[in-house]
């Protein structure tokens, strides 16, 4: 990050640079557990549901272990997850999925 406030002696001119162009957006996805980090993945741009769907079905599903209780915030895109198609894809590993209050 670049500096908002320069620092020079009394009487001299405070001189900084900043960067003029931004790079690309990247979107870091994970689930963690009390041993660590069981999936993640850094994707260029923004993520929207499909991508995140795509996550769940495709890294943390197979990760999984039986008896696994799978915690969200409320975050739009993750109200996808909520479709048939998770559903089926989790039904043998999930035992619960909360979504967090508000």
């Amino acid at each position: 990050m670049t500096r908002r406030f320069g620092r020079a002696l009394s009487g001299q001119r405070a001189y900084g640079t900043c960067p003029q162009q931004r790079g690309r957006n990247v979107s870091l996805i994970g689930a963690i557990a009390l041993r660590g980090v069981v999936a993640s993945i850094a994707i260029m741009g923004a993520t929207d549901g499909l991508t995140f769907e795509a996550f769940i079905s495709q890294r943390l599903v197979p990760k999984l272990w039986p008896g696994a209780c799978v915690v969200i915030d409320n975050a739009s895109i993750h109200h996808c997850c909520i479709s048939t198609s998770y559903r089926r894809t989790s039904r043998s590993y999930f035992t619960l999925s909360l979504f967090l209050f508000p």
